[in-house]
């Protein structure tokens, strides 16, 4: 069965090289569903760096990236909010993140 399944492959690729077979080509879903993907995974280091930062120090000041003093709660929800207002509208998952992040921000020095 895998003998099979890598010949297919081999003739599948022999066929794309020596022109006889159209190249496999992503669809436009695909497409952004992959720079989804890599937006996702952006912001999931970003908040990574601010929820370090938050675990740090949960009551003293600390520096985010734009260098502006606050309380590491609030940077690690400033950095949700901005990671969920990069998605569309209708993101369930930005929603998630704003929603959540929103009463961290209010969180006062």
């Amino acid at each position: 069965m895998n003998v099979n399944k890598r010949l297919g492959r081999l003739k599948q690729w022999a066929g794309e090289r020596m022109g006889g077979e159209v190249k496999t080509n992503t669809s436009d879903e695909f497409k952004a569903l992959e720079m989804e993907m890599a937006l996702r995974h952006e912001g999931m280091e970003k908040m990574q760096r601010s929820m370090t930062s938050y675990i740090k120090s949960l009551s003293k000041r600390s520096e985010g990236d734009d260098k502006e003093k606050s309380l590491p709660v609030a940077y690690l929800g400033s950095t949700m909010v901005g990671h969920g207002d990069d998605f569309e509208p209708d993101s369930e998952f930005g929603q998630c993140l704003t929603g959540t992040a929103r009463p961290l921000m209010r969180e006062e020095l």
